[in-house]
């Protein structure tokens, strides 16, 4: 029986009567207990009083009772739309590979049993997932977004609820939204700081280039941000610097040396929050804060200041900041901060120096301090080039450092400060570290985690046998990857883009397959792939018409101009300091050839075109300060010539122009510019081509976000095509000093980023990009 405001069903039933009786005598002008006042009340009971309370049975006109049940719940109602359902582990607008989200809700009790239904449709067509709610609450775990779309896409979501007990609950948005992200394409360009997450299989990773902090699960390699621009509300972090996650009070805390604060992330909503910085809190002034911990009682967070080489203590609840170490408190040799770690009993922190070739160990109730690993104490490999944090063991016997120049993993014993490697190329088995940038330990299986900067992600290093293991591979298409790289060309069908590496003791030539991404070695001096010279730090790269033959471009000054023959490998210099007479180029930057492909022209950055005959490799000035005559190059780049070899086009820095030179004389016209020919300015000639009939110029200005067609005769620029690459789904281009290409139909734009070591894939019809091979 349910009580209404304090009373039971029989108390209110009572005084009902007894007000009822009342008023009937007087009413009447009855005697209360006569044979009609009795039979009056008993009636009154039986076809009026059960009116009030939804449940009655039966009427007993001999005990007068009431006999039934009210309904408990009757109250009760399931808002619609629901306004306290979310994803499980990220807010709505997160982006995630994950194509099982989970969607979790309450549903009142009452309604127990209600069959929810998940769509990705707003007529409620597509449905992807169900469940049963139970105990009030349900989660529907067999979401599959793969039937619905196999391809990256945002997803929003609709349900529909029903049941015996229930109104059915008809299409209805549950305002959330995922950006489903398939096929590699979500990546940790710069990966920078990794935590530990609430259980074993997750770890929370930090993107020092898109400011992003993501939730990956080591079992199965999904991941979705947890803060990205578009999720929660709050302060926007501007660069990470670390990440630290709180079992106890189930929040991520990081640093921001812009902010110069310290910031809280609820996890599951994205939502953000300033704990401390100039403007909240009271104490020391965070200056450069680097790395952080937080203790067991999700009380007092540690903060370690590069710039104030100083260990903060930050109270959590009032942001207020106190100096645990620096040059005024503690003693013992001088403190260099970049990152900390406690130790399991929080007395100590082991802190990595911003040379990083020492680790002291600090008492934090003292601040004092000693040096436990340098040059000088202890012996075996070099602290030199440690990065990231400090791994301690389990038994805090040993910790563990990252050297991403080396490309291995150094273990330092605690008491003698000794050091020796215990993961490389020739140290355990597996995956190779590319560039490790940082590790945490993990005490209940023993292994190391390494946050690498290559294409592998995260490395999971068993401590027994120093076996890797990726965790999260970002690779697309098979082959060795290309880590730097200033030079790409298509062959003329569009099919396959050839990428040089641009590393003066491993230059290599590779071909991508354009639609697998598999890349090939086409030529590398240092593992003998093709004969000849090395390649010398290629800079550019032009494949000639027959696609037989690569030329490349050096930057050195002692080599101009490597043919490669595509099909061996082989490399012939073609004009360089020792090959061919004339002139010295200084600071080649780009280079064409002409129409008959029997001579190149090169333009010198610092104000100079020249050409060199490919058959002696001889070089002559065609135009510069001496030789010619009109507008002067001031940083010259792109080039391209007509179809007769009579005028070049060439790119200028400063005004940023397009400059038509008179091959026989030398002599500069401006051709379009602001002040020639008409349409919309350039603000960079990222890249210059020509059309077949070499009538237009096509130049990419990747900081305006366009491709402007302009007429070779008048000048005149008219917007072929826009593009985004930064915003909309899948990776964003961040590397945007690189050269651009395009396909001659202009359907597709080609982009190699250095700073993820991708090649990019730009749809120039919709702006849609994607990683095709990595």
């Amino acid at each position: 029986m349910r009580h209404i405001q304090g009373f039971s069903p029989t108390d209110a039933l009572n005084r009902l009567v007894t007000r009822l009786e009342y008023r009937q005598v007087h009413m009447l002008n009855a005697r209360p207990g006569t044979f009609f006042t009795q039979h009056l009340l008993s009636l009154f009971r039986c076809f009026l009083v059960p009116l009030c309370f939804v449940g009655a049975s039966s009427c007993n006109l001999t005990d007068d009772s009431l006999r039934g049940s009210i309904n408990s719940e009757s109250s009760e109602s399931l808002t619609w739309p629901p306004d306290n359902w979310s994803f499980k582990g990220f807010s709505t607008k997160a982006r995630s590979n994950d194509p099982s989200p989970i969607i979790q809700g309450q549903i009142p009790a009452t309604f127990d049993g209600s069959l929810i239904k998940i769509f990705t449709d707003s007529s409620c067509s597509v449905q992807v997932g169900s469940a049963t709610s139970s105990g009030g609450s349900f989660e529907v775990t067999n979401i599959d977004l793969t039937a619905s779309s196999p391809s990256t896409a945002t997803k929003s979501f609709y349900a529909t609820v029903s049941g015996s007990n229930l109104d059915a609950k008809t299409c209805a948005s549950l305002s959330l939204e995922l950006d489903y992200i398939t096929n590699g394409q979500l990546v940790n360009a710069v990966p920078l700081s990794v935590s530990l997450g609430e259980d074993d299989s997750i770890v929370y990773i930090s993107d020092a280039a898109t400011n992003e902090i993501l939730r990956l699960n080591v079992n199965s390699g999904k991941m979705s941000t947890v803060y990205n621009s578009n999720q929660g509300s709050g302060p926007s972090p501007s660069n990470i610097r670390d990440i630290f996650y709180s079992a106890a009070t189930e929040k991520i805390y990081l640093v921001d040396s812009t902010l110069d604060a310290l910031i809280q992330v609820d996890p599951q909503t994205g939502s953000r929050e300033t704990i401390a910085d100039i403007a909240t809190g009271s104490g020391a002034t965070l200056f450069n804060p680097s790395s952080i911990q937080v203790n067991q009682s999700g009380t007092i967070a540690y903060v370690g200041d590069f710039s104030l080489n100083a260990i903060i203590a930050v109270n959590l609840s009032t942001g207020h900041r106190t100096i645990i170490a620096d040059a005024g408190t503690g003693t013992g040799p001088s403190l260099e901060v970049d990152t900390l770690v406690l130790n399991s009993a929080e007395t100590h922190a082991y802190v990595l120096g911003t040379s990083s070739d020492e680790v002291y160990e600090v008492e934090l109730s003292s601040g004092n301090r000693t040096i436990i690993a340098s040059a000088s104490v202890g012996t075996g490999a070099s602290l030199g080039n440690a990065v990231g944090k400090i791994a301690l063991s389990s038994d805090e016997s040993v910790f563990y450092l990252a050297n991403d120049i080396n490309q291995l993993v150094i273990e330092v014993d605690v008491s003698t400060g000794n050091r020796s490697v215990v993961a490389d190329d020739s140290t355990g088995t597996g995956t190779l570290l590319i560039s490790p940038k940082t590790l945490i330990f993990d005490p209940t299986k023993n292994d190391l985690y390494c946050l690498d900067g290559g294409p592998d992600g995260l490395v999971r290093i068993n401590t027994t046998t120093w076996n890797r293991t990726s965790i999260y591979d970002t690779s697309i298409g098979t082959g060795l990857n290309v880590f730097f790289s200033n030079a790409l060309a298509l062959n003329s069908s569009g099919t396959v883009a050839y990428i040089a590496e641009t590393d003066l003791l491993n230059d290599a030539l590779f071909s991508v397959d354009l639609t697998t991404g598999n890349r090939t070695i086409i030529s590398k001096y240092s593992t003998g792939v093709g004969t000849g010279s090395s390649l010398l730090d290629p800079s550019r790269i032009i494949i000639d018409a027959a696609g037989t033959a690569a030329y490349l471009m050096s930057g050195w000054i002692s080599r101009y101009i490597v043919q490669v023959d595509l099909a061996t490998g082989n490399r012939t210099v073609v004009s360089s300091n020792s090959v061919g007479t004339g002139s010295t180029i200084s600071s080649p930057n780009h280079f064409t050839l002409n129409p008959a492909e029997t001579t190149a022209y090169i333009t010198g950055l610092f104000g100079a075109v020249y050409a060199i005959d490919l058959a002696t490799g001889n070089r002559s000035v065609v135009s510069d300060g001496s030789t010619g005559t009109g507008a002067s190059f001031a940083f010259p780049s792109h080039i391209g010539v007509n179809s007769a070899n009579t005028k070049l086009y060439v790119a200028n820095g400063s005004p940023v122009s397009i400059i038509e030179v008179d091959i026989a004389t030398g002599n500069r016209t401006t051709l379009s510019g602001p002040s020639n020919g008409t349409g919309q300015d350039f603000s960079e000639i990222s890249s210059m081509t020509l059309n077949a009939a070499r009538t237009l110029a096509y130049v990419v200005d990747l900081d305006a976000e366009v491709i402007l067609e302009v007429d070779l005769v008048t000048g005149n620029r008219t917007v072929s095509k826009t593009f985004d690459l930064t915003t909309g789904l899948g990776a964003s281009v961040l590397d945007t000093n690189m050269i651009p290409v395009h396909d001659s139909s202009l359907s597709y734009m080609y982009i190699r980023d250095n700073i993820t070591d991708a090649l990019f894939k730009v749809d120039l019809s919709d702006s849609t990009k994607a990683i095709i091979s990595k």
